[in-house]
């Protein structure tokens, strides 16, 4: 619902994670997982954090390349930065 192709994983009010929508597609296609499995096989433990500091030049080859990237706002809310951001961006130059 959040049309977004990865998802954070939250435990215990920390970021753990991430589910990406292709790796739930296929693992149902697959079989491997049912659509009432719990997704906990499926998250990336690999988690890149950028800063608002951070120049979109220097995470503009990873966002082509499929790479999530995660931001706390100043509430303390995760944001994603993903591929759909940077074609945004790049749209409005």
């Amino acid at each position: 619902k959040s049309g977004r192709a990865s998802l954070p994983v939250i435990s215990d009010g920390q970021v753990v994670g991430l589910v990406k929508e292709h790796s739930i597609l296929e693992a149902l296609v697959s079989g491997r997982l049912q659509n009432t499995d719990p997704v906990i096989h499926l998250i990336d433990h690999s988690v890149s954090w950028v800063s608002w500091e951070t120049k979109i030049d220097l995470i503009k080859p990873n966002l082509v390349a499929g790479e999530v990237f995660l931001l706390k706002d100043r509430r303390d809310q995760v944001l994603l930065i993903d591929e759909s951001d940077l074609l945004e961006f790049l749209g409005k130059r």
